[in-house]
């Protein structure tokens, strides 16, 4: 089944489609199109990692007239129950925060990524507030299409990549792929026999990163790999470190090439 609703447009105006369903608890995995009043589609969205797996799009309009949506499931067989609900506007939205995450009882100015609203938001993680997700400050200006990103709160010692020197462990790294097809690379000190692990933050914090974890020796030799864990394409790693090794070389890229912001492709590793 193809869905069809219709809204007049007005040429300049921004048109944000927001399809909420699997956020819902649906089965239906949406995918939206938009038609201009010429009949040539001007925007579409498949099921986003970004969006929980709902589809969204923003795009300006270029024409005065009626624009045509169509709805329908990615596979065109969605199981009962599949309701959804569509909300067309001018909506702010944005899916993840740089950095990724904030030590509690610390300041921090977070750069909001994956939407359409690239703007700073200064905030304080209380020191009571509890380790784990929690949501953000949003902007009392916006009209929001969906929750606002949220960050992780943790009890470590935060870094913002890219460094400019070694680190030590227990720590949190967030990052970004500088370019598409590049690794990320974190300097680490470590100590003979110290038990770690290495948890890689892409998909549940909101980024599709498809996350490669590779740690190596200070000399580039790769001592340990992975890619996803059980259920999820987030890496997952426990290691010990070898006798001779006073610091590892931890990378971290996108098993499809992708990076950049705007590619989403921002991680945390712990």
């Amino acid at each position: 089944q193809v869905l069809k609703t219709t809204f007049q447009g007005t040429k300049g105006q921004t048109v944000t489609l927001d399809v909420e369903a699997q956020r819902l608890g649906s089965n239906l995995r949406p995918t939206v199109r938009l038609y201009d009043p010429r009949g040539r589609q001007v925007a579409w969205s498949p099921p986003r990692y970004q969006v929980g797996g709902d589809a969204r799009c923003t795009t300006a309009l270029t024409l005065d007239g009626l624009y045509v949506i169509e709805l329908h499931d990615q596979l065109y067989k969605a199981a009962d129950p599949a309701p959804f609900r569509l909300k067309i506007g001018d909506f702010g939205y944005a899916e993840a925060t740089f950095p990724l995450a904030v030590r509690s009882g610390t300041k921090a100015t977070l750069t909001t990524l994956l939407g359409n609203l690239p703007q700073s938001i200064p905030w304080e993680a209380a020191a009571d507030l509890p380790p784990g997700l929690t949501p953000t400050p949003w902007p009392a200006t916006v009209n929001p299409a969906g929750r606002g990103p949220r960050v992780l709160v943790t009890e470590v010692v935060e870094h913002a990549a890219p460094l400019t020197a070694p680190v030590a462990v227990p720590c949190g790294i967030s990052a970004v792929l500088d370019a598409a097809g590049t690794e990320q690379l974190h300097i680490l000190n470590v100590t003979a026999g110290q038990k770690l692990r290495f948890d890689v933050m892409g998909r549940r914090l909101g980024s599709p990163i498809d996350a490669v974890l590779t740690v190596r020796n200070d000399k580039g030799a790769q001592l340990a790999t992975n890619d996803d864990r059980p259920g999820n394409s987030d890496s997952l790693l426990e290691f010990v470190v070898p006798n001779d090794v006073k610091q590892l070389q931890v990378g971290v890229k996108d098993m499809q090439s992708r990076g950049g912001i705007f590619a989403g492709s921002p991680y945390e590793v712990r």
